[in-house]
């Protein structure tokens, strides 16, 4: 009965925070397929690779410093900078894929990411410490409220980073990365060192909540620049109203266009003024030029049938 209700406990919450964050990128949602794959690699293979990494890093701490202070520094050093680069790892690959391409795209991989490591962690929580009903239940509310959600945090903070800098000149990429996975381990080791002592668990809860706003803000600010992105990119290539409803929350309404192709000329043309956006970025690139003159095509094609459409309704 405790390892059904800890799995669940565990599976839930987290796999509604996955969504809340996925749905919350309303310009260009990535494919969720995609963003679930990133949540099962950090749910299972950055968890084993952590295990793997903290075993090491016990045995030297323990053969070098002492087993009385082993568990501490395990987790105010250990843990932070072994689990932020194990649950980092994963974007290194997904930074090179084109549609990983701005920062919301890397909060919500990076986020997933970190979802996925808080949900078997808590697991692992959740049977191991939850001795009595009261304990287990505390447990539950503290790390999901809170741990899993710094992992969720950190990850997609450093996510960020990653589309953030994706399109900057090589020279500037590195000293950002470092700076991103700096940060994300001191967020990691603050609250592990505050939830460590009794006098400074009420801190920890204060700071997290601040990282929670943080991490709100970045996401929002991230939306306001994808918006400012269609507006500018969009501006000369279509209609006035049609670049105003795509920028905006129209794009969700039926009514403005067409709702046989709506959807359609959603998609593309948040796509050509994000491609345009990148050849801007990159300067020269073949593939990137015949998508946008495709995309344009496209488009077009679309709107004339949705005029048809609307000619024929009349």
């Amino acid at each position: 009965m405790l390892i059904t209700s800890s799995l669940f406990a565990a599976v839930i919450p987290m796999t509604v925070y996955l969504f809340l964050i996925w749905k919350m990128d309303k310009y260009e949602p990535e494919p969720l397929k995609f963003v679930f794959a990133h949540f099962v690699w950090g749910g299972f293979g950055a968890v084993v690779f952590a295990l793997l990494g903290s075993s090491v890093a016990a045995w030297f701490i323990e053969s070098n410093i002492g087993i009385e202070n082993s568990s501490l520094i395990m987790a105010i050093i250990s843990a932070p900078v072994i689990e932020e680069i194990v649950k980092a790892a994963f974007l290194s690959k997904t930074y090179y894929d084109k549609r990983f391409d701005n920062i919301t795209d890397g909060l919500v991989y990076g986020g997933a990411i970190g979802l996925g490591f808080g949900m078997t962690e808590n697991f692992f929580y959740f049977i191991t410490y939850g001795d009595t009903f009261n304990q287990w239940l505390a447990l539950v509310s503290i790390r999901t409220a809170f741990s899993a959600v710094m992992h969720c945090i950190t990850t997609g903070l450093v996510g960020a980073v990653l589309g953030y800098v994706k399109y900057l000149p090589v020279k500037h990429k590195s000293k950002y990365i470092i700076r991103g996975l700096i940060f994300a381990m001191f967020i990691h080791a603050m609250w592990n060192f505050s939830v460590s002592f009794d006098a400074t668990f009420k801190l920890g809860y204060m700071f997290m909540f601040g990282m929670i706003v943080l991490f709100i803000i970045v996401y929002a600010g991230s939306l306001r620049m994808e918006r400012k992105i269609l507006l500018s990119e969009l501006n000369g290539e279509l209609p006035e109203s049609i670049v105003k409803s795509i920028s905006g929350n129209r794009r969700f309404r039926k009514g403005w266009i067409d709702e046989a192709v709506r959807p359609q000329v959603v998609r593309d043309c948040t796509n050509l003024a994000f491609r345009k956006r990148q050849l801007k970025l990159i300067s020269e690139d073949e593939t990137l030029s015949i998508e946008i003159e495709q995309l344009r095509i496209k488009i077009k094609k679309l709107l004339n049938n949705g005029d048809e459409s609307q000619e024929e309704k009349v």
